[in-house]
């Protein structure tokens, strides 16, 4: 557990650094009220980004860090984005517009998505939801071969001649398990359109013909996962997907017996220290923090954390974080948002996913635990079941 100073308890085994557990609420409470000037060019994403952060936050139980006042203006800004069509735009340097200029609306699925986990992390009541507006948005973004677009397709054009890949299925599904209704999708071509996209190897890809990687492969047994509860069909053989996530764990670091041997192997190659971690598809180095969740949640989701070897990957995201608090994509770069939660969320599933190891073998970071498929704790998960799925129209 955390001590006073908010230094989480060194893991048992003594090989990795400690989680500087304050040092990260105080980066995500900054990035919360200012966002660094490199993350200009992404200020049409700033509903996410405020998820990362607050998520973050609510990882580390620090949400009480964030003033009732400052939350309830967040909760504000939240609504101010809401638009017409039902979705939420993530930030207004994406203006509302009309059909008049060409589009039906400037709501973003994953927008959408991150906004629904937001307003459950600072405890608002949804009561300014538009519920019935949000299902028929989620509804128009289906196409016919089951996937989702991002945002409505521009008038006059039908939502299968536009792009639609796993990421954009996940945040619909995910809508719609956290509004506790599946009513205006169609379940069974959504589930045949993320099967298909598994590949040859076990992973999926953006498509049937698209190489695997570990975020699509996420998404795709996420949104599959989220289905299964409500369709029986949307259960698969996931043997060749749980074979193909373990494989992206990058070789652990060498045994006591063996490391003198390789040490002069790798004192001029400073990838060859980069291991531990995981990858986002095969050869593909040095491996990525957000990988361990990518990775680790979707091994979670398929029971099977037990074949990751958490102490490895949790001793190559803590040796990612840095000195004024965040967690870089590798070790050495500079700290962001997106890897500094889904850092904090994969050390979280390692913490809560141990089974029955004995007490001293135990990993402990002191962080709250997450449900895998929402990608939020489980308090925040408690909240949307029982004040969003609740209000039903």
């Amino acid at each position: 557990m955390s001590d006073e100073t908010g230094t989480s308890r060194s893991p048992p085994q003594g090989q990795f650094e400690e989680l500087t557990a304050s040092k990260h609420v105080s980066f995500l409470l900054r990035c919360l009220r200012m966002l660094p000037a490199p993350y200009t060019s992404a200020d049409d994403q700033r509903m996410t980004l405020g998820y990362f952060a607050l998520a973050g936050l609510d990882l580390l139980h620090a949400t009480h860090k964030v003033p009732l006042d400052e939350a309830r203006e967040l909760i504000d800004w939240v609504y101010d984005q809401q638009a017409p069509e039902g979705g939420f735009r993530g930030s207004p340097s994406t203006p509302f517009t009309t059909p008049a200029a060409g589009r039906v609306g400037t709501a973003n699925v994953a927008m959408t998505y991150s906004a629904l986990l937001v307003l459950a992390i600072l405890r608002d009541d949804y009561a300014r939801l538009d519920r019935t507006a949000l299902l028929s948005y989620i509804a128009a973004l289906q196409s016919e071969g089951g996937g989702f677009a991002a945002e409505l397709p521009p008038s006059g054009r039908e939502a299968r001649e536009v792009d639609t890949d796993p990421r954009f299925a996940y945040c619909a599904v995910a809508v719609c398990a956290m509004l506790g209704d599946f009513s205006r999708i169609n379940i069974p071509t959504a589930t045949a359109f993320l099967r298909r996209c598994q590949r040859y190897d076990g992973g999926f890809g953006a498509s049937a013909t698209q190489e695997a990687h570990a975020g699509m492969t996420y998404c795709c047994v996420a949104a599959l996962h989220l289905l299964s509860r409500v369709e029986r069909g949307a259960a698969w053989p996931s043997d060749q997907a749980i074979a193909w996530l373990t494989h992206r764990q990058v070789n652990p670091p060498p045994t006591a017996s063996s490391k003198q041997d390789t040490q002069a192997e790798s004192d001029d190659d400073d990838e060859a220290n980069l291991v531990g971690g995981f990858q986002g598809r095969p050869s593909k180095l040095p491996p990525d923090v957000c990988y361990s969740f990518w990775n680790g949640a979707a091994l979670s989701l398929l029971s099977a954390h037990e074949l990751v070897d958490a102490p490895a990957d949790a001793g190559y995201v803590l040796s990612a974080q840095s000195r004024v608090g965040g967690v870089s994509k590798i070790p050495g770069d500079h700290p962001d948002l997106l890897h500094t939660y889904l850092g904090l969320a994969s050390l979280s599933l390692h913490q809560h996913g141990q089974g029955d190891h004995a007490e001293e073998n135990r990993l402990d970071f002191g962080l709250a635990p997450l449900d895998a498929a929402l990608n939020c704790t489980l308090t925040a998960k408690q909240w949307i079941d029982t004040h969003l799925k609740r209000n039903k129209a």
